[in-house]
């Protein structure tokens, strides 16, 4: 279908009322007077009646699927958050329609959470946190450093390269896999490419320290299964700020229950919330963070300037930031 250019440019924010997707202290009016010539309009909370959105080309939110049927001119579609889990799959019969990310927006709260997740380990945290509980005064000879360690970053995309600026100033010899691979940049090790032969088991056999930035595709699913979790040095800590599809969690909670891995921290799991009947609660040495790397002030800001700039290309005719591909799955 061919848009009539004549026609107002028409784009919604479609805002979360739980504050998962949100602009802060004014700053959704001032993206609406920094572009006169697009029409912006917002919505709260349920989702958006047909009339507001049946002209719309430009929706920034989470659509459902009859958000998504009532806008036939729909052209570009921005999520809100870093990954973008299933909706290749659900735009299949649209391939008109631009699909991005807000990837940029939380890396640098995800990699200072895994940084946090890591430096509890190194402390172990986990037994002094247990210790208070029952009020039992005892010093862990468990320490760890981050100076020195061998850290593995599976996944180098935004939350991965914020990590390893800052594990290099740690003095960690910094790993990583991305898809691609590539030159390493400064503070990285080694950079290899995620499938070229024996690279993932390679860096996770040498690893104290593995960090699972991966995204959801159909590649990454229990990518960390019970063979390679078992290539992984013993005593050595697994953190997944990515996606819980990543690790397959019944090998590692073996992993952990016969003392092969010293910990892990786990902001997702496979099953979110995590059920309460999983085991993963009780194992002493595991730290569960709910989900939360997206808690961050400044993401309003970073969203306010990737939309600005999204915007600015839109309009502009240039391409935009952070395009997913389809046939990858991010």
């Amino acid at each position: 279908m061919l848009l009539d250019e004549a026609m107002p440019r028409i784009a919604v924010l479609h805002f979360d009322t739980a504050g998962d997707f949100a602009l802060s202290d004014g700053l959704a009016d001032q993206l609406i007077a920094r572009f006169p010539a697009l029409t912006i309009r917002q919505h709260h909370g349920a989702p958006p009646p047909s009339a507001l959105i049946a002209d719309a080309e430009v929706y920034v939110g989470v659509p459902d699927d009859a958000t998504l049927a009532a806008m036939p001119r729909l052209r570009w579609l921005q999520l809100p958050s870093a990954g973008c889990d299933g909706w290749p799959a659900r735009l299949a019969g649209r391939p008109e329609v631009v699909l991005t990310t807000a990837n940029g927006v939380f890396g640098v709260p995800a990699a200072e959470h895994a940084l946090a997740l890591l430096l509890a380990f190194c402390r172990d945290l986990p037994t002094y946190v247990r210790q208070q509980d029952r009020q039992h005064w005892a010093k862990t000879l468990r320490a760890r450093e981050l100076d020195g360690a061998i850290v593995a970053i599976l996944g180098f995309g935004d939350i991965g390269r914020e990590l390893a600026v800052r594990l290099a100033a740690c003095g960690s010899r910094v790993l990583a896999l991305s898809r691609r691979g590539g030159v390493a940049p400064p503070g990285v090790a080694e950079l290899h490419a995620v499938d070229a032969p024996g690279a993932i088991d390679g860096v996770l056999a040498q690893a104290d320290f593995v960090v699972a930035c991966l995204p959801a595709t159909p590649a990454t699913v229990g990518l960390l299964d019970a063979r390679r979790l078992a290539l992984m040095r013993p005593g050595a800590v697994l953190i997944n700020v990515g996606r819980g599809s990543a690790v397959d969690e019944v090998a590692l909670i073996a992993a952990l229950e016969r003392g092969h891995l010293g910990g892990a921290g786990l902001d997702v799991t496979t099953i979110e919330p995590l059920p309460a009947a999983s085991p993963l609660w009780r194992l002493p040495q595991v730290l569960i963070t709910s989900h939360s790397v997206n808690t961050a002030p400044g993401k309003h800001r970073r969203r306010f300037r990737l939309l600005d700039q999204q915007f600015t290309r839109w309009l502009a005719g240039d391409a935009l930031l952070n395009v997913v591909d389809r046939q990858a799955g991010y």
